[in-house]
């Protein structure tokens, strides 16, 4: 029996300004379950964890903490109408939530949302850089390989976990063939049957989860795909705008130096290139994307936020990071309120200018810094 517990029956709670059920009266009660139950409850109930006084969903009440790089991490305890109703569920019957009830709640989430915590400035003075890469490997094109090639040049930028999701299918090579390809590089490899309708959906989530562990203010991620793998890379690099596209946001994402996207991180929530705009939301997107699906967010203020939430087609992870940022919280590289990519025409005239512009800034930059530090 808690005898910290000052209530006598069910109902309006004087200590903790809330309504309890039976159930929860004697949870706090310890009635009908361990002292070790009892005391958890009892220590979320007093720290304000379980329900706010009005009954409304708490915002940034932490439920629980997350191991980061040297220091812990708070998570919300709500971040809609979803979270709320499955941590009553959880309180009323004890049942921890499974992977489909996270998925629901985040869908309701979405619908009923809480008020977000806002995003402020951070300084990234030791970045820890994580990887997430979903490979559909399939055979004879080079594709994939080619795509493989352009992380593994910046191999030493990401300097945290490195996470790759395979998918197969009768087109594909297999898992080991693409374990083999990128040898010590990844430090977990995920597979699944290729769906063609989700894609690259497919592992989003799952990969997620394995990162949701780190969130300091200096655990940031770099999310992308192989990109044009359908394509063979001898043939269609010069008739199609896809590996082109994909070059310009590995150039632009991985600059070795990795200046340039650690300052834009400290003051936006992600970064990325090709940043697109749709005049409302519909069908799952969200008011704007970044086209390709290439782009860095800040760990902590994603997980604050409804990951969990993403639409089930095979865009689901290109307008994942507009429904969870607004255009406000967002940086962009180059390329900026761009229409269609896979227009080699449009392609040409508009972005390849651009990347030259870009690229003639960092090198004038670099010559500045080289006459103000010049080598002994």
């Amino acid at each position: 029996m808690n005898k910290l517990c000052e209530c006598k029956a069910a109902g309006f709670c004087l200590r903790h300004k809330v309504e309890k059920s039976e159930r929860e009266f004697q949870l706090c009660r310890g009635i009908n379950c361990s002292g070790a139950k009892s005391a958890k409850y009892w220590n979320a109930w007093e720290n304000g964890l379980l329900a706010d006084q009005a009954g409304i969903p708490p915002v940034e009440r932490p439920i629980e903490f997350a191991e980061g790089h040297g220091r812990m991490s708070p998570a919300p305890a709500s971040r809609g109408f979803g979270d709320w109703l499955g941590n009553k569920i959880h309180t009323w019957t004890g049942i921890k939530p499974c992977g489909g009830c996270k998925q629901r709640a985040a869908w309701l989430n979405h619908y009923f949302p809480a008020t977000l915590p806002p995003i402020e400035p951070i300084q990234l003075t030791a970045p820890v850089r994580h990887l997430t890469m979903h490979i559909w490997p399939v055979k004879r094109n080079g594709g994939w390989q080619w795509n493989c090639d352009r992380v593994l040049e910046h191999a030493a930028l990401f300097n945290g976990r490195r996470i790759v999701s395979v998918v197969t299918d009768d087109a594909t090579d297999c898992v080991d063939d693409v374990r083999h390809y990128l040898r010590d590089f990844t430090d977990e490899i995920l597979t699944f049957r290729n769906n063609s309708k989700l894609r690259e959906v497919v592992s989003w989530v799952p990969m997620l989860e394995r990162l949701e562990k780190y969130q300091s203010d200096q655990d940031v991620t770099f999310s992308c795909h192989a990109k044009g793998v359908r394509h063979n890379v001898e043939t269609d690099s010069q008739s199609s705008s896809l590996f082109r596209w994909a070059a310009a946001m590995y150039e632009t994402l991985l600059p070795n130096d990795f200046e340039e996207v650690r300052k834009l991180l400290e003051t936006s929530a992600t970064v990325g290139s090709f940043r697109r705009y749709w005049a409302a939301q519909k069908n799952g997107w969200g008011i704007w994307h970044y086209s390709g699906a290439f782009y860095w967010w800040r760990n902590r203020d994603a997980y604050r936020r409804n990951w969990r939430y993403v639409p089930q087609f095979f865009y689901g992870t290109e307008s994942w990071i507009g429904n969870i940022f607004s255009p406000d919280e967002s940086a962009n590289v180059i390329g900026d309120n761009v229409g269609d990519l896979y227009s080699l025409e449009y392609f040409e005239r508009v972005t390849q200018g651009q990347l030259a512009a870009w690229r003639k800034a960092r090198e004038q930059q670099a010559q500045k810094e080289s006459v103000a530090c010049p080598s002994t």
